[in-house]
């Protein structure tokens, strides 16, 4: 099944997202789209290094990609972030926080950068 998706660009990690929102009705009329492209899973430096090529194809081009973020479950509300996943045409990319020692480099590049669109719905919950 295909996605339907709002737009939302993240300027820099930590700063206040510029929110162009779109009405239901808008929503309803978008094409769906299905993504059939290779997923990586980064669970570590050494794998998100591997995906470092592909952010810098992502900054260069001003790439526009899907954004979303899982938390685990709390009872006391949200919970941790445990994975941001990132998707352009071509591929997918989901980090397994929790598994890494620290914020990857790749992701923070491409989170940080203000040439990167991010496009997601019901984003502004997940910040």
């Amino acid at each position: 099944a295909g996605m339907r998706l709002s737009r939302l660009r993240l300027c820099q990690l930590g700063a206040r997202p510029v929110v162009r929102s779109i009405s239901a009705l808008e929503i309803a009329r978008l094409p769906n789209y299905e993504f059939s492209g290779p997923v990586r899973v980064i669970r570590g430096q050494d794998e998100d290094r591997a995906t470092a090529d592909w952010v810098d194809k992502l900054v260069t081009h001003r790439a526009s990609v899907g954004f979303d973020v899982e938390a685990r479950p709390s009872p006391y509300g949200r919970g941790r972030t445990a994975t941001v996943q990132i998707a352009d045409k071509g591929m997918c990319v989901v980090w397994r926080l929790h598994a890494c020692s620290a914020l990857p480099p790749a992701l923070t590049r491409l989170l940080e950068s203000a040439a990167v669109e991010k496009v997601a719905q019901g984003a502004l919950h997940d910040l």
